[in-house]
């Protein structure tokens, strides 16, 4: 890869995996089960990102899901970010590119 990290896909237990408190995304029972259908019939293959200390960047709902199937592993690819304001990148990337109308706080 040219200038960043290269990215390399590795299984953590799910109990270990730290839900992100100022999720901008949420999602209800019936979407964490349309999730868990799509693993059950397709696998797992979009994995989660997480940071260095096992927090959820991205996929929480994917987690949920596996929780709700029984899985005691999920895929993750680990994102070293930088500490500091710039930690809000994820957030602001998801805000900017996804759903514009997610709480502007997420976005210092």
């Amino acid at each position: 890869m040219d200038g960043g990290q290269q990215l390399a896909i590795q299984y953590r237990t799910i109990g270990d995996l730290i839900p992100c408190a100022r999720n901008a995304r949420t999602h209800d029972a019936a979407q964490v089960a349309l999730i868990a259908g799509s693993i059950r019939e397709f696998g797992f293959t979009n994995p989660v990102l997480v940071d260095d200390a096992n927090g959820i960047i991205a996929r929480q709902g994917r987690v949920m899901a596996a929780r709700q199937l029984g899985l005691s592993q999920v895929p993750v690819i680990e994102l070293s970010l930088v500490i500091g304001p710039e930690q809000d990148a994820p957030y602001c990337d998801l805000r900017s590119r996804y759903d514009p109308k997610l709480p502007s706080y997420l976005c210092r």
